[in-house]
């Protein structure tokens, strides 16, 4: 990762001649680490068709791209149900992490982008995130999507398809109410909808994610459903958030099998170039959490 103009080099030494400069504030994929005369470290990467170098000292390791999870979303004086909640957040928290995130300067990627970095076939800039809203919920597209919007920002809605609605429903900030056709309509210019299954967004008995109890054919004909019912909203539905996190072999090869080209997990981490294209990482940014922690959270450094 670059933060200013960095030298191109055609040898890993500094005695070679520069013959080009990245520009600030850009992910570059590295094909190699090298070490010169002098122990020095060098990035080997490609330009075109010719293999060029540029020195640790003037570059970053990509520690990863962000990718943050969402799910509700309400004004703190209508929250009288969920506000223990970890997966509801507030219209004022939201509001401040979005203004925070276009003042420091970051760019919201899709989840189209997002595959192009994991595939290293794309470069991105520096300063990147990926926020992702799981289940489709109705305080999206009332609370969210103005904010977005205003930014300019984009965003990926994970839908439980079985759950759209006909047609609106009237707000009720005391349940979980599902977005309709014409509310997913209105909020697609920001918004990218992928999967977050059909029916199996529930859990057994035992709290436990109903996902991991079905048969691969049960999991793949549920993955396949969801792609064709949300073929109206995006003909490219091409990724996957497991729901409740809960993912097994047999569904890892369903959603192969299904055509996902992605699928995020709630493993706590950054996605890098090179992951597994099924076990994505995502990060929780909560309401409670401050600017600092937020900004910790989300900066190239390393996860523990």
């Amino acid at each position: 990762m670059t933060w200013k103009d960095t030298p191109v080099y055609n040898a890993p030494d500094v005695g070679s001649a520069p013959f080009g400069t990245l520009a600030e504030n850009l992910r570059y994929p590295v094909l190699n680490k090298l070490k010169d005369r002098l122990n020095q470290t060098w990035y080997q990467i490609r330009i075109g068709e010719r293999l060029a170098y540029i020195s640790a000292l003037d570059a970053q390791p990509d520690n990863g791209i962000p990718v943050l999870t969402y799910h509700h979303i309400l004004r703190d004086e209508e929250n009288t149900r969920f506000r223990h909640t970890s997966t509801t957040t507030s219209v004022r928290a939201f509001s401040n992490q979005m203004t925070w995130l276009r003042d420091q300067g970051y760019t919201t990627l899709t989840m189209y982008q997002l595959e192009g970095y994991v595939r290293n076939k794309m470069n991105l800039p520096a300063k990147a995130v990926v926020i992702t809203f799981d289940d489709g919920l109705k305080s999206v597209s009332r609370y969210a999507y103005p904010v977005l919007k205003q930014y300019g920002m984009k965003a990926t809605a994970f839908i439980i398809s079985s759950r759209i609605k006909r047609h609106p429903q009237k707000w009720d900030p005391k349940s979980l109410q599902f977005m309709s056709v014409s509310e997913l309509n209105k909020i697609r210019g920001v918004f990218g909808f992928q999967s977050h299954t059909h029916f199996l967004h529930r859990v057994d008995g035992h709290r436990r994610p109903i996902l991991l109890s079905r048969s691969y054919h049960n999991i793949l004909f549920d993955f396949e459903r969801s792609r064709r019912a949300l073929a109206q909203f995006n003909p490219r539905v091409l990724y996957l958030s497991y729901p409740f996190g809960g993912y097994d072999n047999k569904a890892i090869k369903a959603a192969n099998d299904a055509g996902f080209h992605l699928a995020v997990t709630t493993v706590k981490g950054k996605v890098k170039p090179g992951d597994n294209p099924m076990l994505l990482k995502r990060l929780y940014i909560l309401r409670t959490d401050s600017l600092e922690t937020m900004s910790r959270l989300i900066s190239n450094q390393p996860q523990g």
